[in-house]
């Protein structure tokens, strides 16, 4: 199989007709669970928080990545650890992207099951909750990988990182910053 490489200039194209082919004002469902099959599956009933996002809700592209216009504000719904989030069109009837949620791993940290980090590019879930070690994180893409006393599963790779990812009912969640890359440099 052949690898392409894309100019600049194509990836800012690419970059730049995700909005429009979105649409205005979609919404960002964030839920627990398993991150389903793909976009065309059905929305899981776990939503803990949707988030609306403004109407103008990308900045231009530069270097084949958007980032996010001001702030996506939303209540939570549920009480949880956000595991994925699907971004929907308006009217929250159709998934259009999809991607893994977590935080940044850091060192001597209490861990909760099923809480996930990010860490080296790569997202794991807790599984056996506990104190993080002084340095370094989960690594590999593997299960059982031991950090201290807590015990990580790989997930797969990062997509959406919040500064924290347990979300309570009634709380608010403000998104401040989201940068989606597209294509290789």
């Amino acid at each position: 199989m052949a690898s392409v490489q894309l100019s600049t200039t194509v990836r800012n194209a690419q970059a730049g007709v995700i909005e429009t082919a979105i649409g205005t004002a979609p919404k960002v469902n964030f839920l627990d669970g398993s991150l389903p099959a793909d976009c065309a599956a059905a929305d899981p009933a776990n939503v803990l928080c949707t988030v609306d996002c403004p109407s103008q809700w990308l900045e231009s592209p530069v270097a084949g990545a958007v980032t996010i216009t001001g702030s996506w504000v939303g209540i939570g719904l549920g009480s949880g650890y956000i595991r994925h989030f699907r971004l929907m069109n308006n009217g929250n009837t159709v998934c259009h992207m999809q991607g893994l949620v977590s935080q940044d791993w850091e060192s001597a940290t209490a861990y909760a099951l099923t809480q996930q980090v990010n860490n080296g590019g790569n997202v794991y879930v807790c599984t056996t909750g506990g104190t993080s070690d002084s340095g370094g994180g989960p690594t590999g893409t593997g299960t059982g990988i031991v950090d201290n006393d807590v015990v990580w599963d790989y997930v797969g790779p990062v997509g959406m990182v919040l500064e924290n990812t347990h979300i309570a009912s009634d709380q608010g969640v403000n998104i401040t910053q989201f940068t989606l890359t597209v294509g290789n440099a």
